[in-house]
Protein backbone atom coordinates (compact mmCIF):
# COMPACT_ATOMS: atom_id res chain seq x y z
CA UNK A 1 0.00 0.00 0.00
CA UNK A 2 1.80 3.37 -1.00
CA UNK A 3 1.04 6.46 1.43
CA UNK A 4 0.69 9.67 -0.79
CA UNK A 5 1.05 13.06 1.14
CA UNK A 6 0.50 16.13 -0.65
CA UNK A 7 0.42 19.40 1.33
CA UNK A 8 -1.00 20.94 -1.99
CA UNK A 9 -4.23 19.36 -1.88
CA UNK A 10 -7.19 21.38 -1.06
CA UNK A 11 -10.26 20.44 1.05
CA UNK A 12 -12.16 17.70 1.04
CA UNK A 13 -13.62 16.31 4.45
CA UNK A 14 -12.80 12.75 5.70
CA UNK A 15 -16.75 12.08 6.05
CA UNK A 16 -17.00 13.85 2.18
CA UNK A 17 -13.66 11.95 0.38
CA UNK A 18 -14.41 8.87 -1.59
CA UNK A 19 -13.44 5.52 -0.10
CA UNK A 20 -10.05 4.42 -0.57
CA UNK A 21 -9.03 3.04 -4.28
CA UNK A 22 -11.81 5.52 -5.44
CA UNK A 23 -10.69 7.38 -9.04
CA UNK A 24 -12.04 10.40 -8.99
CA UNK A 25 -11.94 13.52 -12.06
CA UNK A 26 -12.54 16.96 -10.53
CA UNK A 27 -16.05 18.34 -11.87
CA UNK A 28 -16.07 20.67 -15.28
CA UNK A 29 -12.80 18.69 -16.80
CA UNK A 30 -14.16 16.60 -20.63
CA UNK A 31 -14.23 12.88 -20.38
CA UNK A 32 -15.95 10.24 -18.46
CA UNK A 33 -18.30 11.64 -14.98
CA UNK A 34 -16.34 11.29 -11.92
CA UNK A 35 -15.63 7.90 -10.63
CA UNK A 36 -15.69 5.89 -13.66
CA UNK A 37 -12.73 4.77 -16.00
CA UNK A 38 -13.06 3.67 -19.31
CA UNK A 39 -12.72 -0.46 -20.55
CA UNK A 40 -9.77 0.82 -22.32
CA UNK A 41 -7.32 2.85 -19.54
CA UNK A 42 -4.54 0.93 -18.49
CA UNK A 43 -0.40 1.74 -17.64
CA UNK A 44 1.45 0.28 -19.72
CA UNK A 45 5.93 0.21 -18.84
CA UNK A 46 8.62 -0.38 -21.19
CA UNK A 47 10.54 -4.03 -21.45
CA UNK A 48 13.23 -1.40 -20.36
CA UNK A 49 12.63 -0.66 -17.04
CA UNK A 50 13.16 -4.41 -16.34
CA UNK A 51 16.34 -5.00 -18.25
CA UNK A 52 17.42 -1.97 -16.38
CA UNK A 53 16.59 -3.64 -13.02
CA UNK A 54 18.24 -6.49 -14.05
CA UNK A 55 21.62 -4.99 -15.00
CA UNK A 56 21.89 -2.96 -11.87
CA UNK A 57 20.98 -6.10 -9.57
CA UNK A 58 23.76 -7.81 -11.79
CA UNK A 59 26.23 -5.10 -11.43
CA UNK A 60 25.52 -4.82 -7.53
CA UNK A 61 26.30 -8.86 -7.26
CA UNK A 62 29.44 -8.71 -9.28
CA UNK A 63 30.85 -5.64 -7.12
CA UNK A 64 29.50 -7.88 -4.09
CA UNK A 65 31.32 -10.83 -5.17
CA UNK A 66 34.54 -8.42 -5.88
CA UNK A 67 34.34 -6.93 -1.94
CA UNK A 68 33.87 -10.90 -0.71
CA UNK A 69 36.74 -11.72 -2.87
CA UNK A 70 39.00 -8.56 -1.51
CA UNK A 71 37.97 -9.22 2.07
CA UNK A 72 38.85 -12.73 2.04
CA UNK A 73 42.32 -11.81 0.44
CA UNK A 74 42.98 -9.50 2.87
CA UNK A 75 42.47 -11.31 5.79
CA UNK A 76 44.60 -14.12 4.25
CA UNK A 77 47.24 -11.47 4.03
CA UNK A 78 47.19 -11.68 -0.08
CA UNK A 79 46.06 -8.36 -0.24
CA UNK A 80 48.78 -5.35 -1.02
CA UNK A 81 47.50 -2.73 -2.73
CA UNK A 82 49.69 0.14 -4.42
CA UNK A 83 49.50 3.31 -2.95
CA UNK A 84 51.06 4.55 -6.24
CA UNK A 85 48.31 3.13 -8.40
CA UNK A 86 45.60 3.44 -5.94
CA UNK A 87 46.34 7.22 -5.89
CA UNK A 88 46.70 7.55 -9.51
CA UNK A 89 42.94 5.87 -9.90
CA UNK A 90 41.46 8.17 -7.27
CA UNK A 91 42.81 11.51 -8.91
CA UNK A 92 42.02 10.49 -12.72
CA UNK A 93 38.60 9.39 -11.60
CA UNK A 94 38.11 12.83 -9.75
CA UNK A 95 39.55 14.89 -12.46
CA UNK A 96 37.05 12.95 -14.85
CA UNK A 97 34.29 13.86 -12.72
CA UNK A 98 35.05 17.38 -12.53
CA UNK A 99 35.38 17.75 -16.43
CA UNK A 100 31.76 16.74 -16.63
CA UNK A 101 31.16 19.35 -14.46
CA UNK A 102 32.85 21.89 -16.06
CA UNK A 103 31.27 21.40 -19.08
CA UNK A 104 28.04 22.01 -18.18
Amino acid sequence: MMKVQDTNLTGTSAAGAPPPGTITRPAGLPGLPSGQLGQGDRVEFSGFTGKLGAALAAQSADGAARVAALERDYQAGRYHPSAHDTSRALVTETLGVNAGHQEA
